[in-house]
């Protein structure tokens, strides 16, 4: 809109204007800093879009961990079986005589263990 306006005023004297530059410009405290508050507030709102969608994808991780998960676990509980039970009992009553020294407890309590003697068992 300058430019047509000087280019207009300025042709009936023999001058033509190509183009026009305006440089140094200084805009009023008030204006300077609305447009600091305006640029301040655009990137605070890119920052919490940003945020959320962090906290989202975060979310959404621990959901897909969490169904990871209970697959697993419902796998693991089709494959329990009384044989594997029974399996894994023999490997703890095994690991226990590796490690025993071989004499027997001098106190037994009625809550504590009583290693390798399943003299309750009613498979003998």
């Amino acid at each position: 809109m300058i430019e047509l306006s000087l280019k207009t005023r300025l042709a009936t004297h023999g001058i033509m204007v190509d183009t026009i530059s305006i440089t140094d410009f200084k805009f009023s405290p008030e204006f300077t800093r609305a447009i600091e508050l305006k640029v301040t507030a655009v990137q605070d709102a890119f920052r919490a879009q940003n945020e959320l969608k962090k906290i989202e994808f975060e979310a959404q991780q621990q959901i897909t961990k969490a169904k990871a998960e209970a697959e697993s676990l419902r796998l693991q509980k089709e494959q329990v079986t009384e044989n594997l039970l029974r399996l894994r009992a023999i490997e703890v009553q095994m690991k226990a005589v590796e490690k025993w020294d071989g004499k027997m407890p001098e106190v037994v309590t009625g809550n504590g263990p009583v290693p390798m003697l399943d003299v309750f068992s009613k498979t003998r």
